[in-house]
């Protein structure tokens, strides 16, 4: 029976943290020049955006993946140049599965003074180009709306920054407050026991097993623990940075809950019910991230940069002091470590990078059911994106792990059809090898071919 066991803790894969969290960004957008910036004398802003995955009858079968509507609002108010900012934004997305899906990357306060400034609230951390520009998700919350696009979120609390000259400075960040990311989630049935998606990024779990060559269905019982349980964790980050506009280096230090939340697993088979039994609790595991960013400015348009991070996650998950016996599978926490480097060009016309990373840390492939692939292992990524005319933009975005030999192209035409209105045609395409053994597999079919129209205001 043990041996049966193991298969059953297989089908929890699917079953993410964020389903305890939920009861457009991207690098190909950081190519894009825009072709508008409207933005009111209020400060307030927006855009809403309709996109239609249905071009082709060859792609768009994945739940959710047909269409899908955005919303984004931003405010903006600088109450005098040189004391207080106050900043909002927030981007919603409901698909043709009627999922949901809502982010505030940032909302803050900031006030600045002669040496220092002093924010409170939700922001995001520049600490790491390598988290912000790999989609790792380790420093700063993920938007996560699509694999494609994970963007950044910020985390809420407190950051301070003290100049102590022109050439150095040092940053701060405390937070009582812990919000994991919110998506993608899953809807989860208590009554009946079922775990499904209705979005194209969550990996939903199986309905049944086979047992002895029948076909068994699986009860999922998930634990949702009491909000305040979650809400308040401590985390703090220290971060320091050396050197001009020309040429800078920045090392930084966190401690912090994971920005997702993991998951326990107990299965056992019921002979009076003639079901499996699975039996799910989330946890919150702490880690201790770190690393630094080299920055070399060739001129106003040219630059280098070289990052590294590292992360250090508890093996044991933070039980408010409480410790028992745990007689189920959980995570197995390992270490990661990377680094990279490119080059980036920006002359308001075009811009275009090159950029590389690689994995240094170790990962073996053992025979884990809750094994988490790395989403990167030796990876190069181009992006270009060019203002044509004043109505016309283009932009192409390529990543390949050399590795696994993954690979991911986005491409996106744009066209002004007026000064508020943007039509715009593209693709997004996720390429896998054969072997299923890397993070983008299970992923493979949630290509797009989509035209879109969006308004702004």
């Amino acid at each position: 029976m043990k041996k049966n066991m193991s298969k059953f803790l297989v089908i929890t894969l699917a079953i993410s943290a964020n389903a305890f969290a939920s009861s457009s960004y991207s690098s190909i957008n950081n190519s894009t020049i825009s072709l508008n910036n409207t933005k009111g004398d209020s400060g307030f802003s927006g855009d809403a955006e309709f996109s239609s995955n249905q071009l082709s009858s060859n792609v768009g079968e994945v739940t959710g993946n047909q269409y899908y509507g955005d919303l984004g609002l931003r405010y903006n108010v600088d109450e005098s140049e040189d004391t207080l900012k106050k900043h909002i934004g927030f981007r919603a997305r409901a698909n043709n599965a009627s999922a949901l899906m809502y982010s505030v990357p940032e909302a803050y306060m900031k006030s600045t003074f002669e040496n220092s400034d002093l924010t409170f609230g939700r922001v995001i951390l520049p600490w790491s180009k390598a988290d912000a520009n790999w989609g790792f998700g380790k420093l700063n919350n993920r938007v996560n709306f699509d694999g494609f696009n994970p963007g950044q979120e910020g985390l809420t609390g407190v950051r301070y920054v003290y100049r102590v000259n022109k050439y150095f400075k040092v940053e701060a960040f405390g937070s009582y407050t812990y919000i994991p990311e919110l998506n993608p989630g899953q809807k989860i049935d208590e009554e009946n026991g079922t775990v499904s998606c209705n979005n194209p990024w969550c990996d939903s779990p199986d309905e049944s097993t086979e047992i002895s060559g029948t076909q068994v269905p699986i009860f999922y019982n998930v634990n949702m623990p009491e909000i305040s349980e979650v809400l308040f964790k401590p985390s703090f980050g220290l971060r320091f940075k050396a050197g001009s506009e020309k040429v800078n280096v920045s090392g930084f230090f966190t401690r912090k809950p994971e920005n997702s939340i993991s998951l326990s697993v107990e299965v056992a088979y019921e002979n009076d019910n003639q079901r499996v039994f699975a039996d799910i609790t989330p946890e919150v595991y702490y880690h201790n991230v770190f690393g630094g960013d080299l920055n070399y400015k060739i001129n106003k348009n040219l630059s280098l940069y070289g990052t590294a991070i590292a992360i250090r996650p508890d093996r044991n998950p933070d039980t408010n002091g409480q410790v028992f016996e745990y007689l189920g599978i959980r995570p197995n926490k390992i270490d990661e470590e990377y680094a990279g480097g490119g080059v980036q060009f920006n002359d308001g016309r075009l811009v275009t990078s090159l950029n590389y990373i690689a994995r240094l840390s170790d990962f073996e492939k053992v025979d884990d059911p809750l094994i988490q692939y790395p989403r990167w292992n030796q990876a190069v990524h181009f992006n270009i994106g060019s203002k044509l005319t004043r109505k016309i933009g283009l932009a192409l975005d390529y990543k390949y792990d050399m590795l696994t030999e993954d690979r991911l192209t986005m491409f996106n035409a744009s066209y002004l059809l007026t000064p508020s209105i943007i039509t715009s045609l593209g693709f997004e395409m996720i390429g896998t090898a054969k072997s299923a053994d890397s993070y983008w597999a299970k992923f493979a079919n949630n290509d797009r071919l989509y035209g879109s129209l969006k308004y702004t205001f």
